[in-house]
């Protein structure tokens, strides 16, 4: 009986510089997009297929409170398309920008977004660069998804005035590996103690 407390114990003080490493600031964290309907269409984009904005991109760390930056992602998936028009990642777009800012608990109040591949463009942000958009709707918030042949623009669904809402971000799979980890552990500490 005591081998197996001295065994436990021994597996939670290993597990220790796990939650270390594991800590939040120090996680991949995910921040995710959800665009509202698109409600204005030109050229050849109605809905559906293109409907909305949606996506996330993921850094290595949680953003800092009350900032403005240009954020690197490790990795990003946006779509304003139906998935047989395709989803822009970093194996096939260009990230225009992505500047985002926070507020006073971490969470993104600001953003500007802009992704482009040979067939697609998407932008998403608070403070448009193009202001103002052709039907001459104030500028606050706009979603853009546009179509692209040779460069050209040949359907652009848009909502403008609206914006869509962020996520908190989701635990790492290594957070989440460590805290299992650590219940584990508790639970037999709990069962060979009583």
């Amino acid at each position: 009986m005591v081998s197996l407390f001295k065994l436990a114990k021994q597996a939670m003080w290993m597990a220790l510089p796990l939650c270390l490493f594991a800590s939040p600031s120090k996680a991949d964290s995910t921040y995710s997009y959800t665009g509202n309907a698109f409600n204005m269409f030109y050229g050849d984009a109605e809905c559906p297929p293109q409907c909305r904005i949606t996506g996330s991109f993921t850094v290595s760390a949680l953003l800092p409170d009350n900032l403005e930056l240009t954020v690197k992602p490790t990795s990003f998936s946006f779509t304003g398309f139906d998935d047989s028009l395709g989803t822009l990642t970093q194996l096939n777009a260009t990230i225009l920008y992505i500047l985002i800012v926070t507020g006073p608990d971490g969470a993104i109040t600001g953003w500007n977004i802009g992704l482009e591949s040979p067939s697609y463009a998407l932008f998403s942000g608070t403070a448009p660069p193009d202001c103002p958009p052709v039907d001459s709707t104030p500028c606050s918030v706009v979603d853009t998804s546009v179509t692209l042949s040779g460069g050209t623009p040949t359907g652009v669904a848009v909502i403008n005035g609206d914006p869509g809402t962020w996520s908190i971000p989701e635990p790492s799979s290594l957070q989440l590996l460590v805290v299992s980890f650590l219940g584990l552990i508790g639970f037999f500490l709990r069962k060979i103690i009583a």
